[in-house]
Formats: C-alpha cells, structure tokens, sequence
C-alpha cells in the first residue's frame, strides 16, 4: 500500500508498506516500511528524503535465516500528463545498512520510469479502468561487494491492470518479470502484486 499525504501545497508525507510471499503463497519471505518527506517544487518535480526498513527471511540449510536492511532516500521526482495518460520518471540513491554478521554498507542508484493510460474512463480521468507500463533498474554503485559483486543488480519491468475510484484512490493487479543479480548467477522470477494506491 502507497500513500501520499499533502500535509501544505508543498510538502507531502510519502508513505510505503509491502508484505512479499514466496512462491505459492508460502510464508512472508520480506517486509519493508519506507517512509519520506517531498518537497514539491511546482507541479511536475519533486525531491524528497526519507527511510526505509526491510527484512528478508532467506532460505539456509538450518531453516530460515533473518537479515535486517535500514536504509536512507533521497529521490526526484518528476510527472507529466500527456494527454490523459500520465507520465512518472524517479530517480532515487540508497544509503544501505545490511546486518549480517555485521553491519555492511552499499550504495544504490534506481531509476524508474512508469505511464498509466486510461481506458474507457472518463474524460478528466478521475474515474475509471486503466492499464500501466513501468520498469526500474537497480544498480550497485558503491561498495556492490557487500552485495552481489555486480553493478547490475535488479531489472523490474511490470505490467498492470487497474481502476481509478476517485482522483485520490486507486487499486491495480501488476505482473512482472523480475531479474536479481546474485554473486554467480541470475535469477529471474514471475512476479504478481495486489496494490492500492491513495493520496489525500
């Protein structure tokens, strides 16, 4: 679930929270909680900083293994209509604080790029069907040996489905084809997500 609260005309509150499940429905396998202050500087950009927490419970040979990730934001952020459709490119740098035996620090550059075009909703598109295209690479820019070893290290294209309820409220059913970098080899995996989406 994505909220986005508009606390004056310039500052919004971005808040994150995701529960992932491995394959067939099977236990939690990562939770992250991500949490940011946006300034908006007029209507199409945006930057902002925040915090993320994420934990993994990674398969081991004597069960399941915990690995905890705090991490620190700062992302810009911009957003265009084009026609009805709407138009989103982010970038975002990660400060990354992984604790395993010890705490190992990364740093992260992202780039996102997403359009969602309305279909058969209405002509403000503030209701109604639509259908999305997005995808984000992950790339290791600092200290990627307390990674994967790689610079590469995540490639997620989606496609959705979804309907707009109201301009501040939208819900979307998403597949997507996920690459992951590990140390020797790549891992791709199919990918279903249930979002909603709100702002107010």
């Amino acid at each position: 679930m994505t909220s986005n609260f508009r606390l004056n005309e310039r500052i919004d509150l971005l808040t994150d929270a995701q529960r992932r499940l491995e394959n067939h429905l099977a236990p939690t396998s990562t939770i992250l909680l991500r949490a940011g202050v946006a300034y908006n500087i007029n209507d199409n950009h945006a930057v902002a900083i925040g915090y993320a927490f994420k934990g993994d419970w990674e398969s081991a040979e004597d069960g399941r293994m915990y690995i905890p990730e705090n991490r620190i934001y700062q992302q810009y952020q911009y957003e265009k209509t084009i026609g009805r459709a709407e138009l989103e490119v982010r970038t975002r740098l990660e400060e990354r604080f992984i604790q395993e035996n010890e705490t190992l620090f990364s740093l992260r550059a992202r780039l996102f790029a997403s359009i969602i075009i309305p279909v058969f909703a209405n002509s403000d598109f503030s209701k109604g069907p639509f259908v999305g295209l997005q995808d984000e690479i992950f790339l290791n820019v600092w200290n990627k040996k307390h990674v994967n070893n790689h610079v590469l290290d995540q490639l997620r294209p989606y496609v959705s489905i979804g309907y707009r309820y109201n301009p501040k409220m939208e819900s979307s059913f998403e597949y997507g084809r996920i690459t992951e970098q590990n140390e020797s080899s790549r891992q791709t995996s199919n990918i279903f997500r249930l979002s909603l989406t709100t702002s107010f």
